[in-house]
């Protein structure tokens, strides 16, 4: 016989309930009003603390004795410091030491250096391994999937990342893993076609290089009040990454407007449309009518379609290399004569008197 043994659950929200926020903040909101760090902030199961050490030392010493079983893990507590500081209390002594310069927030570097050269290698290689990965799945499936710019996201509105180098490593990766899924040869104008959003006649794979700086505006722009409000306290100097950066817009874009927008579709638009304006005149005397195509209204809805076979909606692997090829203007065969005099690899698409 086998023993049925019941498996009891603990008290309180589990993992993605969605007052498991609003419960946690109920419950360890009394305890940040008791600390006296002047910065005390909590955030889903974490907390941060900044000020002086022995204000800090205090707080985590009454975080310990408020509650031991629902207090600090100290193998995963951090100590942020500049250079020189010497640590002479314990319990901050036995926390993983680290410097400003590499700190993290929630996963996201908060100044370039060495940590977050190392977050972007491992998005490189993260990436790398999903490609090689693809090959075993459908073309549609894959085009459709998240295994772009979406999955860095993140980094790239926490951290200043436009100037790191390894995101054109990232767009390599990505240019290969479109290279393979069509089963067609990109040219840099091609990529760079295929990387511009759908409305405007592209796959919609993005490039972290054109993304990095609008997604950190927005970022920043979005949670200026939030920013002022925390430091209240404090006589911070200005954002130096942020007036950098719009100091970049400003001399490309024009002055930025006042306030500052925090979607970041408005700072998408405006940095792509110089791009958009040198690749219309680089395609549009070979391929104007297939690109008036691919703008037209609903000219990219195959690529948004459900995958849902039993409709039709799913398109094989040929079907999909077609499809992309017209709409990037690839060379789809070897040219050939047609009947009407043309030699064109894609004109027999159209042609009346094309056999097939």
């Amino acid at each position: 016989m086998s023993t049925v043994s019941t498996l009891s659950c603990l008290e309180g929200p589990q993992q993605g309930d969605p007052l498991g926020p609003l419960l946690f903040c109920n419950t360890i909101h009394p305890l940040l009003t008791l600390l006296g760090s002047v910065l005390r902030l909590g955030y889903v199961n974490d907390v941060a603390l900044g000020g002086s050490q022995d204000a800090v030392a205090r707080d985590v010493q009454t975080v310990i004795e408020v509650d031991p079983e629902v207090g600090m893990n100290i193998s995963k507590c951090e100590l942020t410091s500049r250079p020189g500081c010497v640590v002479t209390d314990p319990t901050l002594q036995s926390f993983l030491q680290l410097l400003v310069s590499d700190a993290e927030l929630m996963g996201a570097p908060l100044f370039p250096g060495a940590v977050l050269d190392t977050a972007w290698s491992q998005r490189c290689d993260d990436l790398a391994r999903a490609v090689d990965r693809l090959a075993s799945v459908s073309s549609h499936d894959t085009l459709r999937a998240c295994f772009s710019a979406p999955r860095v996201q993140h980094l790239m509105r926490c951290s200043p990342s436009a100037k790191n180098s390894a995101l054109e490593k990232f767009d390599d990766h990505l240019r290969l893993a479109v290279t393979s899924i069509t089963y067609s040869a990109l040219s840099d104008a091609h990529w760079l076609h295929a990387s511009m959003p759908i409305k405007h006649g592209g796959l919609g794979i993005r490039r972290v290089t054109s993304l990095a700086a609008p997604a950190f505006l927005a970022s920043a722009a979005s949670t200026l009040v939030l920013q002022e409000q925390i430091l209240a306290q404090f006589s911070c100097p200005t954002d130096s990454f942020l007036d950098s950066y719009l100091s970049s817009w400003s001399s490309s874009a024009g002055p930025p407007p006042d306030p500052l927008p925090g979607k970041q579709s408005f700072w998408t638009v405006l940095c792509s449309k110089p791009t958009v304006h040198s690749l219309r005149i680089l395609l549009w005397n070979r391929h104007r009518r297939r690109d008036s195509v691919s703008l037209a209204p609903h000219g990219g809805d195959w690529l948004l379609a459900l995958l849902i076979a039993n409709c039709g909606l799913r398109l094989d692997d040929e079907a999909v290399r077609v499809a992309v090829g017209m709409r990037l203007g690839l060379s789809l065969c070897v040219p050939h004569s047609c009947p009407c005099g043309e030699q064109q690899s894609l004109h027999a698409t159209v042609c009346k008197k094309a056999p097939g």
